[in-house]
């Protein structure tokens, strides 16, 4: 079982889970009218998420609530999927978007968000036409990757368990396993959740 970057015990993303999930991605994703709405739509989706992120982070942070683990590891899965429909604009799987190399000093969570929105925000401003190049885009993938998998490490997740948890939520959303408009609206992985909209 293949793993990715530097981070074999704390990624934990095989070979076959991405092509799984990229393939997932694919069927999954909005298909939009030019490469630069869907490259736009993805990194807009990147940046949306790591402000997910930060928001979870946020409640915990200033309002001393508990820390909702289950939903900041929601939120990262949320990411990786519209990171992957990036990759795949490149036809590349998670796996190939490298993280940074080594290890990191220790850093707190709030870092960790600060260092997702800021990569993210990198991202959403090379996704406007002229598309950068596969390796130059990759890269800039991989910077928020690192800081996912940080994430992840701090839920005491793989990367593997949060995609696995991603496609669970999507597959009820989206039941018949392609996008669909009304689908998307009616959520229905969200219904009974408080704030849920039926």
């Amino acid at each position: 079982m293949g793993t990715i970057g530097e981070y074999p015990h704390r990624a934990t993303l095989s070979l076959e889970v991405a092509i799984d999930y990229s393939r997932f991605v694919t069927r999954l994703f909005k298909p939009m009218t030019s490469d630069a709405e869907y490259m736009m739509h993805a990194a807009v989706g990147i940046a949306g998420e790591a402000g997910e992120i930060i928001d979870v982070i946020k409640k915990s942070w200033v309002y001393e609530k508990a820390l909702d683990l289950d939903n900041l590891a929601e939120e990262l899965g949320d990411i990786l999927f519209y990171m992957q429909a990036m990759a795949g604009f490149y036809r590349a799987t998670l796996v190939e978007v490298k993280p940074l190399r080594g290890e990191l000093e220790t850093v707190t969570l709030r870092q960790i968000g600060n260092k997702i929105f800021i990569n993210a925000a990198e991202v959403l401003a090379m996704a406007v036409p002229p598309l950068p190049n596969r390796a130059r885009m990759l890269r800039a993938l991989g910077y928020v990757l690192h800081y996912v998998i940080e994430g992840a490490h701090y839920c005491d997740k793989t990367l593997n368990e949060i995609i696995f948890q991603n496609q669970d939520k999507l597959t009820k959303r989206y039941p018949q396993l392609f996008y669909r408009d009304a689908d998307a609206i009616a959520r229905a992985d969200k219904i009974g959740e408080a704030g849920a909209s039926s």
